[in-house]
């Protein structure tokens, strides 16, 4: 999974965006942000599954090139304090939550460092036959609590996805 295709500089505005201003609250990330949800499948034989993801979050100070003017709301040195919780959720054969997996962390991005990479991971999650499916749904909650509005870098030159994740078969 990765984050839609938008470049990291922005130059169209197309990036998802969470602080103030224009910006949005909160996000969730390969869920509604503007790609279709996608679903894994656990092998037959899979008795555990690993999920994990890394989620690039960018300050946007006035005067940055990573972010679109309009988001451009403070003047450098307002770090940004996010709320970031992963989820991996096992669904019932409706499609909704059976079994839901995470873990939760806040995070500041200062703007010396501008560029901050979080990573998620959640090892050996038993495959539950109670839920009647081995399909999963990957998700990632990120919540401004304060300062900077920050955006979500998808792809850089068009081919390095920034924000990804992966889930495979432990045994």
């Amino acid at each position: 999974m990765a984050e839609p295709g938008r470049e990291s500089a922005d130059t169209a505005g197309l990036c998802t965006y969470v602080g103030d201003g224009a910006a949005d609250a909160d996000a969730w990330i390969f869920y509604d942000d503007g790609t279709p949800p996608i679903k894994w499948k656990a092998d037959p034989s899979a008795v555990t599954v690993t999920a994990q993801a890394n989620l690039e979050l960018t300050t946007c100070y006035k005067g940055t090139a990573s972010c679109a003017d309009t988001m451009e709301e403070y003047a450098r040195g307002k770090n940004a304090v996010a709320d970031i919780r992963f989820e991996f959720i096992q669904l019932d054969s409706t499609g909704h939550a059976c079994r839901t997996h995470s873990t939760a962390s806040r995070k500041t991005i200062t703007d010396e460092g501008h560029h901050f990479i979080t990573r998620h991971r959640l090892p050996n999650i038993p495959v539950e036959a109670a839920c009647g499916t081995r399909t999963f749904l990957m998700r990632i909650y990120v919540k401004h609590v304060s300062g900077q509005t920050f955006k979500v870098d998808g792809l850089q030159g068009g081919a390095t996805s920034l924000t990804n994740g992966i889930a495979f078969n432990d045994r």
